[in-house]
Parts: structure tokens; sequence; C-alpha cells
């Protein structure tokens, strides 16, 4: 049913319009009757109203400011005039504030009806193209949230590195440019495991929607990142809160979002939350270091009510910086398979760690992010969750280690560990001597190997394992070698910091401008030429 208003001074011609005219028939009722402008205008301030039939005349405010004030405060009312002046002059005034129609007192009983259904027809329409954009605005907004939580993946992900196209991306999906805190949610992985495979998708699901809901008060942007990772980017458009309140109320709100995870889905978390960042440019760096503090928290078993708060200063003290370089270097020759460089980089740390006598479980805390990057290579396998487990080490020697040469071992023992399982799981299907030779070229890609030094590693004639080799594969050891190189170098390239030069010494090649010759036979474009079209 359609509001009516009817505002008239005569108290005859108000209950003459309220009862001569069958209302319920033209879809309306009638909410309100007032005698004078001031008293509808207040009604109208308070008030939902479709129609109101105002008459021109009347003390206080007449019809024509009433109709004036409707249009400058915008209230959402349909206006006809009632009057018992025909003049044209009074007509063209009320049109000039929006009215849509007006009805001379004498003929109000015959004409009033057919220009309330006109207005109802105007209603409907507009009722219909603000449905219409409801429902425009709402794929819009759906296609916006999942083009921002795409990009907030790519960016933590490495998928995009370059500013330009971060950049370019965040302005294409119309990313807020508030400052914003950064909350990583790591899922216990044995309660996930807990829970049957069939529901285990939904409960992820439930879990991401416990996240934005819990935030609801902000605007929030969520990502997974894997099966039990979670960030969450929370926007602080109120300048006049101060940060430090804005993070103990966020804080406050992940606390009580645990508590209701634990009660409603049986399911522990643990949540680090970051300190304020201005640009989207910071995202990637910012979850790397809440991420290490949350993976650590929740290695070590620390409280599961406490919410962890990343520290201005960062994880390790400044003097730390030469050991966390070097480190940095062991999990990005992991992250590129590079297994064998990996262990003589971890020699390198240990000898620093040794040089500045640095606290034990200091290190150990970046220890854990060894860990996980060979976890992190183990899942890129494609791996199911049961292979996973069962290829993940047994990390509880790095934080039972009691010295730092014990720390180093189990360190190295979870380096090959990762190693020989990722490549056992991509050359299943070939002979076990195949499989070594694989395996060799692998780990030493990036030194001067050839067919017969391969032999003379693996203790077999060197033609009997090249033409066993190509009848297994089909492809030679050369023609293999030759792309492994390229295919590490081509990852190499993602990483803008790497020099050409640099990368040819990486796969292999003394000689840049031969490693540029072989790169453009295989690939049929120059390096240069490749990472620019990148």
């Amino acid at each position: 049913m359609y509001r009516v208003m009817i505002v008239d001074d005569e108290y005859i011609i108000r209950q003459g319009i309220v009862s001569l005219i069958d209302w319920e028939e033209l879809g309306c009722e009638i909410t309100k009757e007032a005698d004078n402008g001031d008293e509808a205008y207040l009604y109208l301030k308070e008030n939902p109203v479709d129609i109101i039939v105002c008459d021109i005349r009347m003390p206080g405010k007449n019809g024509l400011e009433v109709a004036e004030a409707i249009q400058r405060e915008n209230i959402p009312v349909k206006v006809i005039f009632l009057t018992a002046y025909s003049e044209f002059e009074y007509a063209r005034m009320a049109m000039r504030f929006g009215v849509r129609d007006y009805v001379v007192k004498t003929d109000y009983i015959e004409k009033l009806p057919d220009t309330v259904r006109r207005v109802i027809s105007e209603l409907k329409a507009e009722q219909q193209r603000r449905s219409e954009l409801k429902s425009i605005n709402d794929k819009l907004s759906s296609s916006i949230q999942l083009l921002q939580e795409k990009l907030l993946g790519d960016v933590i992900g490495g998928t995009i590195q370059e500013e330009k196209e971060i950049v370019s991306r965040a302005d294409g999906c119309q990313f807020p440019v508030f400052p914003f805190f950064l909350a990583d949610f790591i899922v216990s992985q044995k309660d996930l495991k807990a829970i049957p495979d069939e529901k285990r998708e939904r409960t992820q699901k439930a879990v991401r929607n416990f996240i934005n809901l819990s935030l609801g008060e902000y605007d929030v942007c969520t990502a997974a990142i894997s099966r039990s990772d979670f960030v969450t980017v929370v926007f602080k458009k109120d300048k006049k809160t101060v940060d430090s309140i804005f993070a103990s109320r966020l804080k406050e709100m992940l606390s009580n979002l645990r508590t209701m995870l634990r009660e409603t889905l049986h399911i522990s978390v643990h949540i680090c939350l970051s300190k304020k960042c201005e640009e989207v440019l910071d995202i990637r760096g910012v979850y790397s270091s809440i991420h290490a503090l949350n993976t650590e928290a929740a290695f070590f078993n620390r409280d599961e009510n406490e919410v962890i708060e990343q520290k201005e200063n960062g994880r390790l003290p400044v003097q730390n910086d030469v050991l966390n370089e070097k480190i940095q270097q062991v999990l990005e020759s992991i992250e590129n398979k590079m297994f064998e460089q990996a262990e003589k980089q971890l020699d390198n740390c240990y000898c620093e760690m040794m040089r500045e006598n640095y606290n034990l479980r200091t290190v150990k805390s970046r220890a854990i992010d060894i860990c996980f990057a060979c976890r992190r290579g183990i899942e890129k396998e494609g791996l199911n969750d049961e292979q996973s487990r069962d290829a993940f080490p047994e990390y509880q020697a790095v934080t039972g280690s009691e010295t730092a040469e014990q720390l180093w071992e189990a360190l190295r023992g979870i380096i090959r560990t990762t190693a020989e399982f990722i490549n056992s799981c991509n050359h299943a299907e070939y002979s076990p001597l195949v499989r070594s030779c694989l395996d060799y070229i692998s780990r030493h890609y990036y030194e001067q190997i050839n067919v017969g030094r391969i032999a003379e590693k693996l203790y077999v004639n060197k033609s009997y394992l090249g033409t066993l080799f190509k009848k297994e594969t089909g492809a030679s050891i050369v023609e293999t070698i030759t792309r492994y190189r390229m295919e590490k170098a081509i990852e190499l390239m993602q990483n803008p910091q790497y020099k050409l030069f640099e990368i040819s010494e990486k796969v292999g090649f003394d000689d840049p401008a031969y490693f540029t010759n072989v790169f453009t036979r295989y690939m049929g474009i120059s390096p240069s030429a490749y990472r620019s079209s990148r």
C-alpha cells in the first residue's frame, strides 16, 4: 500500500478527500491528515510518505513553501497540489518545485483518483529502476570485490611485483587508498584434518565468512593464501581515531572472532595484526613479516587466546641484518628449487651466527621460515593433503635444538628431505637410474655439468646412460640440462632485482653472450625482450 498524507486547512474538504475516494482500490492508505503546512513539513521529516495531496493556500507554510522544502531537502515524496485557483501561474510555480500535478478542488472527486494513478505509475517505474540499479550495483560490487581479493592474493603471492602494475590494478579495482592494518590468520591444520573431507571446503568458506562478518563495521578485503592461511586488509577511514585506539579495538574484535570460531566451528586460529600501513605496495613485505611471526607462534604453541601484534622494529634486532640477508638467500634458493645451493648458503648462515654469537632462540625464529619454505615447495607440486603430510619432515628437531650445530644439521636434513621428495614425485614414472640422473641435473644445473660427469657420479657407462635416458624421457641429457636451465632462468627473471648477467651465472653459464644465444634459440626471443614483454 502506498502511504498518502492529506494537507488542507478546510476540514470539510479534507474529510471529503478521505471518505469520498476509494483509497484502498487505488492501493493506498491515508497515514496522516494535517491542517497546515508546518505540521505537514514536520511529519514528512520524521515519517515515510509516498504521496502528499496538499492545498496551496494554508496557514504557516503554504503549499509552495512545503514543495520547495521537499525539493531542497530531497525528501522522497510525490506532491499533488489541491487548489481553488486554476490560474496557470500557480501551476507553473508548482512544477518548478517538482510537483507532479495539480487538481482543482471543485473537481477533486473525479480528477484526483486519475492523478493518483499516474503518480503511482511513476512510483512503480522508479522502484523498478532502483531495483535494476541495485542489482547492477550488487553485481558490480561483487566483481570489484573479487578483483580486490585477486589483487591482494597476487601481491602477496608475488605474481605481480612491478610497482606500476600493482598501482594500475589497484586503481582499476578501486582498491581503497586509506591507511590499513593487515591481519594474518593461520587455521589449525590439526582441526582441519579432523573435519570430514566432504565438509572441509565448506568449513574453510565459513571461516572466511566469519572473518568478514566479525569485522563488518570496517571496510575489509579477505584473500585465501592457502587452505589454512587467510589474510585480511582492514581499512581505517576515520582519520580522527588515534591509531593505537583503532588497533586496540581491532585486536579486541579479532580476539572475539577466535572465540567464536572455536565455539561454533571447533576451529583454532592463530592471528597476527600488523602495524599501520599506508600503501598497497607495502602489503607483500608486511604480510611476510606478520606471517612469519604468526607461523612462529603457531609452531611454538603460544597462548591461543593472544592476538599477536607486529612491533615497529620488526622481528629481529638491527644487528642481525647480515644474518637476515643470508637467510633470505637460502629462502630464494629453496623457492627456485636450487636445493644444493641452499645447503651451501646455509653454511654461510652458520658461520655468520657463530662469528657474531647470535642468540640461539632468536635464530630459531628465522629457522622456522626455512622450514615453511620447504613446506611451500612441497605444496607447489600439487600434492594432496595426505602426500603433503607424509612429506612434511619432523620439524621438532629444529625447535628442540640445543646448540647451533644441532639446529643447522636439522635444517640441512629438512632441505635434503624436501629435495628428494620433490624429485621423486616429479620422476616417479622413470627407472631408478633415470630418476637419479634427473635428480642430479635438478641439483647441479647451475654447475658445469655434462653427460660424462653425471655418468661418473652415478657410476655407470656414459653411452648406456645416454641411451636409457633418451628412451625413457624422449630427450637427450644435454637437451634436458638446457631445458632445466632455461626454465630456471625464466623463474629468476620474475625477480627484478636480478640482472641478466647474474641470471646467466645462476643457471650455469659463464658467458652472458652464450646464455643470450641459447635462450634466444630455445625461446625464440632474446632474454631482454622476454623480460620486457612480461
